[in-house]
């Protein structure tokens, strides 16, 4: 995505439904600042399979070209067009059927195949029912991280994934500092990357759980929303120079 990679010195991890997509007006304008400063590699981190979010950035209006994509909540990773495929093995042996079957006898339903994979179970479980739901998987003694977001989605994952997992690793596999690193987010599933990453631009449109979780620390809050928001915060912690880079 960098037009002149020596000179990316910066990375941008970012969550991709209503924190990059949302304002296509504001990605084209994001993504032309990014160009033109060729400092900043980008990497989309979303809690759906790469595959998923592949149709999305096809559609979308603006050419978006990351250098990296992470899916299925920290499961999936691809590197400039090639899948990580040693990444899954720190996930070896672990089985999502017990998972199945216990949110089937729970009368849960799972959410589309299409949002599904080997290492992310994804139900439509409503908020008060999950703690039951969690004792529930508890029991089967499987080493398991539950992500839930409202209004109703509950993910399963293995206790080792998550957005944040693999910071360090798309640092290095791009050359760039792992200190180095801003997160962008607008959800509850954010706020892990947004907590973990040396740097972190929670968007105007951030729903109250983010900005509940991150409470009142160093995430900076911006104003505008989706990739305005973004623009908003690169600028702010001085990774882009104001005028977008030119």
């Amino acid at each position: 995505m960098s037009a002149i990679p020596d000179r990316a010195r910066w990375l941008l991890i970012s969550d991709v439904d209503d924190t990059l997509t949302g304002d296509d007006r504001a990605l084209r304008t994001l993504i032309e600042a990014l160009a033109d400063a060729g400092t900043v590699r980008l990497a989309l981190n979303s809690s759906r399979p790469i595959a998923s979010v592949a149709k999305t950035i096809a559609q979308l209006t603006v050419t978006v070209e990351p250098d990296a994509v992470v899916g299925a909540l920290g499961t999936e990773i691809e590197v400039e067009g090639m899948p990580r495929h040693r990444w899954q093995e720190r996930f070896a042996g672990w089985d999502r059927h017990p998972i199945d079957e216990v949110m089937a006898r729970l009368g849960w339903p799972g959410h589309a195949d299409e949002l599904q994979t080997p290492f992310k179970a994804s139900f439509a479980v409503p908020e008060e029912a999950w703690t039951e739901a969690e004792r529930r998987i508890g029991a089967t003694g499987l080493a398991v991280r539950f992500v839930r977001s409202a209004p109703d989605d509950f993910d399963v994952i293995p206790v080792t994934a998550g957005k944040e997992a693999p910071i360090r690793y798309l640092a290095e596999q791009l050359g760039i500092d792992p200190g180095a690193v801003v997160a962008a987010g607008d959800g509850a599933n954010d706020a892990t990357l947004l907590l973990a990453a040396p740097r972190a631009i929670a968007v105007g449109n951030a729903t109250p759980q983010l900005r509940h979780a991150i409470g009142g620390g160093r995430v900076y809050v911006a104003a505008a929303p989706h990739a305005a928001g973004i623009l908003e915060g690169l600028l702010a912690n001085g990774i882009l120079q104001g005028g977008g880079g030119r």
